[in-house]
């Protein structure tokens, strides 16, 4: 995800990591401060997905007219992350029961 915004890891430290973008001029400074923020917003959205996808999993199994959305949430997922092929098939999972 770093890298698609133009950033570059420079070290790992546990659980967390260090991220650096540059500027090739003074004038490129915004966009690189734009950039790392985007990132930062995108990488939070992606966490904050994660956590609702477990819990409305967990509420599928005892209320299954949920699953299709847990679907739809878990190919949102793989959206921004930028697994294109994960998320159509979650979608497509997502649906199949409208389908039927």
């Amino acid at each position: 995800m770093i890298d698609s915004h133009g950033g570059d890891v420079v070290k790992f430290a546990g659980d967390a990591l260090l991220a650096l973008w540059t500027a090739a001029d003074p004038d490129a400074k915004t966009g690189a401060v734009w950039r790392a923020a985007y990132c930062a917003h995108e990488r939070a959205d992606a966490v904050d997905a994660a956590s609702s996808l477990q819990r409305l999993r967990r509420f599928a199994r005892v209320f299954p007219f949920a699953g299709p959305r847990a679907s739809f949430l878990a190919g949102r997922i793989a959206q921004i992350r930028g697994r294109r092929a994960q998320a159509l098939e979650h979608w497509r999972s997502g649906a199949r029961p409208a389908a039927r």
